[in-house]
């Protein structure tokens, strides 16, 4: 389980609803922090409508807080349990349901591409060619940053993986991308019907300015391979 929120009171938390999967949470409440009570619950303020009438609590719904400075920022889900009475002051109690997660905020355009893709870690068996045994994934996303990917394999958020993207057509930007290291940056369950259990944020680390380049350039051409293919299938029906 994770340690008590490190966070110093009075820090501001800006919270939303869980939303379904592919849609977008609304961080438009912001609360401050009073202070934790144990590993799992702690206090905040309770956040105000424009009207400035206090939101009223309801617990069974699942809310994300976000909190922390410049691009990292860390996410945490809970559920508002009951109202905490301090002098003239009321709080939430919030009782956190999972564990820390941590999130970078994307400075690229997410493209919606679905493919198939393999990873693998290094602590995984090896194989009599002395490579380690791969787990397929596929795509709900990507940018020239990172990755969203439906997978089966529980990771840990700040786990590192080796990532393999398939090769498509050809011209600039066709070629596979292999060994591409990535960190786990969260981890959701993913939703009923789907193939897979999870659903996984990555968070590409590059060796250095060519490999990033080529990034871009697989992004883009991957983008117009799929969307030419789908056209093409199309006109074939």
């Amino acid at each position: 389980m994770a340690g008590e929120i490190n966070l110093k009171r009075g820090a501001k938390i800006y919270m939303a609803y869980d939303v379904e999967l592919g849609k977008q949470p609304d961080f438009n409440m912001l609360v401050t922090f009073k202070g934790n009570l144990d590993a799992s619950t702690f206090l905040v303020s309770i956040p105000m409508t424009k009207d400035g009438e206090e939101i009223p609590l309801n617990e069974n719904k699942k809310l994300l807080m976000r909190f922390g400075q410049g691009a990292v920022q860390s996410l945490v889900a809970g559920y508002a349990d009951d109202i905490v009475k301090d002098g003239i002051h009321s709080y939430w109690k919030m009782r956190r349901v999972t564990e820390f997660r941590q999130f970078f905020k994307r400075v690229d355009e997410r493209v919606k591409l679905n493919m198939f893709m393999e990873f693998t870690m290094d602590s995984w068996k090896e194989l009599a060619d002395g490579t380690t045994e791969h787990a397929k994934g596929y795509t709900l996303d990507i940018s020239y940053s990172g990755a969203a990917i439906y997978e089966n394999y529980r990771f840990n958020v700040g786990d590192v993986c080796e990532v393999f993207m398939p090769g498509m057509g050809v011209g600039p930007g066709s070629d596979p991308i292999n060994y591409l290291k990535a960190t786990v940056c969260w981890v959701r369950e993913a939703p009923q019907g789907s193939p897979f259990k999870l659903l996984t944020g990555l968070q590409y680390k590059f060796d250095d300015e060519i490999a990033k380049e080529r990034m871009k350039l697989y992004v883009v051409h991957a983008r117009h391979y799929l969307e030419a293919t789908e056209k093409k299938q199309e006109l074939d029906i």
